[in-house]
């Protein structure tokens, strides 16, 4: 999903991924309003590839 344009119409999705599905999201207000209208808990991308290279689970 790319943009923050609507974060409302993405909210279904994220809601119905599975639990250990990883959401990126980049942009600060993209995670704050991710984090408040779902459960979810999306991560900048920069956080997610290093623990990939340092080999943390997500």
């Amino acid at each position: 999903m790319r943009g923050c344009n609507s974060p409302c119409a993405r909210w279904p999705a994220l809601r119905q991924a599975p639990p250990r599905a990883v959401v990126v999201a980049d942009g600060f207000s993209c995670r704050h309003q991710i984090r408040r209208g779902t459960d979810r808990a999306p991560r900048h991308v920069a956080q997610y590839l290093r623990d990939a290279l340092i080999g943390h689970d997500s």
